[in-house]
């Protein structure tokens, strides 16, 4: 379940969503958190599963099978905390992920699988960021809770892509 909660935030991935101007994160709380950790994990999953076909390296796509798997799941319990608190989003439609995402489906081989390693551990990074952030100014208690748990969990997914990036270079 703290896998699962990693990737709804991470993930995923992801884990991201694809930004360049993405260090620039600032602090969200609450409503604000869990909207972006939407974003996150829809892009963290739309590039693991892009990676899923694209890899040649079996490392790379089983990774990006644990974090579509695991955030395909996460997004269930995204769409729970938002069906409670009456909040709608749309993911996936901002424009820096698309040309990321178009960025990626552009390469091939090594190349890509060192592009989309970099970007998981970019994202990952920032969704620390995004973890820190309601941690210590979220007033949802449900929220902060999850993110602390959550936090603990990402770093073994941020580790894995971190070696995996090392492995690949």
């Amino acid at each position: 379940m703290k896998y699962l909660l990693t990737i709804a935030i991470g993930a995923l991935v992801a884990l991201g969503s694809g930004r360049a101007d993405e260090a620039k994160v600032k602090i969200l709380v609450d409503n604000d958190f869990l909207i972006q950790c939407a974003e996150h994990c829809h892009s963290g999953v739309e590039y693991s599963k892009l990676a899923e076909k694209r890899s040649q390296n079996e490392q790379v796509k089983a990774f990006a099978a644990e974090v579509v798997n695991e955030g395909t799941e996460a997004k269930k319990m995204i769409g729970k905390e938002f069906k409670e608190r009456k909040i709608g989003v749309v993911t996936g439609t901002g424009e820096g992920f698309r040309k990321e995402y178009d960025r990626l489906a552009a390469l091939e081989g090594k190349e890509f699988d060192r592009e989309y390693l970099k970007r998981m551990v970019e994202d990952g990074k920032n969704t620390n960021k995004l973890f820190d952030g309601q941690v210590s100014g979220g007033k949802d208690e449900v929220l902060t809770g999850h993110a602390k748990e959550m936090k603990k969990a990402h770093a073994k997914c941020l580790d894995k892509a971190e070696k995996l990036l090392d492995s690949v270079k």
